[in-house]
């Protein structure tokens, strides 16, 4: 799920490899501490309320990246 959010965030920004690199870490770890507590629950379920959290976390960490005030381009 985070790769196929991946994909599309990629078709709709600039440079979207460490929002995916931090989405893809942090989809692992939702999803292992839902299988140890939410066990009861079926993984199609799961996934498709984590679908939406890699594309929140890939389009703000593009967000603050893009818009960081350290750049100055006045000479």
């Amino acid at each position: 799920m985070p790769i196929l959010a991946a994909v599309v965030i990629g078709f709709l920004q600039k440079s979207a490899a460490l929002a995916a690199k931090i989405a893809i870490s942090d989809h692992i770890i939702l999803y292992g501490l839902s299988k140890i507590y939410l066990e009861h629950i079926y993984f199609l379920y799961i996934l498709a309320v984590l679908f939406p959290f890699p594309v929140v976390v890939m389009l703000l960490t593009e967000y603050k990246l893009d818009h960081n005030p350290q750049e100055n381009l006045t000479p």
